[in-house]
């Protein structure tokens, strides 16, 4: 295709004064990715928006279903299942328990 760039499971993240470690998730105008690289403060780097990832931080006290909707509160860096004041990210891609304080995450799958 002549007008064809790019897959978009990866997009450039302009970060901002804080710098991100490869793996840290960040919102991006209500888009959830994951940092491919450690990001340094007020530098670009790439960010999946798209795939599974493990070991994500979640909140404790939700049991998660496989193929759940999750979300992503951003004021705890954590992935919820409550709708309510957070950012659609995804879908649990593996059932969690509710003591558990990780979970699996497919990212772009709404």
């Amino acid at each position: 295709m002549k007008n064809y760039e790019k897959s978009l499971e990866t997009i450039d993240y302009a970060n901002g004064v804080t710098a991100r470690d490869s793996g840290a998730f960040v919102l991006i105008s209500g888009v959830v990715g994951c940092c491919v690289n450690d990001i340094a403060a007020s530098t670009t780097g790439p960010v999946m928006v798209q795939g599974r990832f493990v070991d994500c931080a979640k909140t404790t006290g939700e049991a998660w279903a496989q193929g759940e909707v999750v979300y992503w509160k951003d004021s705890t860096s954590k992935f919820t299942t409550t709708a309510s004041g957070n950012t659609l990210a995804g879908r649990a891609s593996a059932a969690a328990l509710s003591a558990a304080t990780t979970g699996s995450v497919a990212l772009g799958l709404n």
